[in-house]
């Protein structure tokens, strides 16, 4: 039976995020909501008077963190778009302890809460491999990786058929700097989540099928 719930999906770069929130939306109506493929929509504006969409592209090459007041609040205006009416699976953020507390102020302003937090783990030997492997759709967001989640046809989307492309921040500079970033800020927001008791930690170095088989049975504990 699909249901909808709210879900934060937690791990550094490459741990697997992307590709398990596809197949939760298999069994569930949420629909996954990556900030990163969220904000390369809004900085692909190339032709508005708006300075945020060249702002976003600076910061992202940098490989920084977004300011907190800005994800906020894009991310108020995303998820009140139609196609999260029923729950959203949010990868990407928060990322550091006042971002889990403002967006937890921000989401009950909507009458809305998260429902579940999984932290996915995952070594960062096999995190550097699985970032220079990966490619995305730009038409609808589906996710691959050229060895261990190849298209069936090489170079093009399975869903929409479009080529497929390279995040131009996924490099080893770019990730180590994140790596920084997420053993820095994002690894101590896991208590604040512990003592809320929404957190579920999940070894991301398995089989895929096997990670979504234990997510599944955490996300259907919740909902008994």
């Amino acid at each position: 039976m699909r249901a909808s719930i709210n879900i934060i999906f937690l791990g550094a770069p490459g741990a697997g995020k992307g590709t398990q929130a596809q197949l939760i939306e298999k069994n569930w109506d949420s629909k996954p909501l990556a900030t990163g493929e969220m904000l390369r929509r809004i900085s692909s504006n190339m032709t508005s008077d708006d300075p945020l969409p060249a702002k976003l592209r600076q910061i992202m090459a940098e490989g920084q963190l977004i300011p907190d007041d800005t994800m906020i609040e894009l991310l108020q205006q995303e998820i009140g778009r139609e196609k999260y009416k029923n729950g959203f699976i949010l990868d990407g953020f928060p990322r550091t302890e006042p971002q889990a507390i403002a967006l937890e102020e921000m989401l009950a302003k909507n009458d809305l809460r998260i429902d579940a937090v999984i932290m996915l783990t995952a070594e960062e030997k096999a995190l550097c491999e699985r970032i220079l492997g990966r490619v995305f759709c730009s038409e609808c967001g589906a996710n691959f990786h050229t060895s261990l989640n190849p298209p069936k046809q090489e170079g093009l989307c399975d869903a929409c058929n479009t080529k497929l492309e390279r995040r131009k921040d996924d490099n080893l500079e770019t990730l180590r700097k994140r790596l920084d970033v997420f053993h820095a800020q994002t690894e101590p927001i896991l208590p604040y989540y512990k003592e809320k008791g929404l957190l579920t930690t999940i070894d991301g170095m398995r089989e895929i099928a096997q990670i979504a088989e234990d997510i599944q049975n955490t996300l259907a504990s919740i909902r008994k």
